[in-house]
């Protein structure tokens, strides 16, 4: 169950992170 809840983790602050990409480009 560990395992499961840090790969949620992992692939949530993947998408943040393309999320703030996006933000970042539509900024520029």
């Amino acid at each position: 169950a560990k395992g499961k809840a840090k790969q949620v983790e992992a692939k949530v602050s993947e998408k943040v992170e393309d999320v703030k990409d996006g933000a970042k480009k539509i900024i520029d």
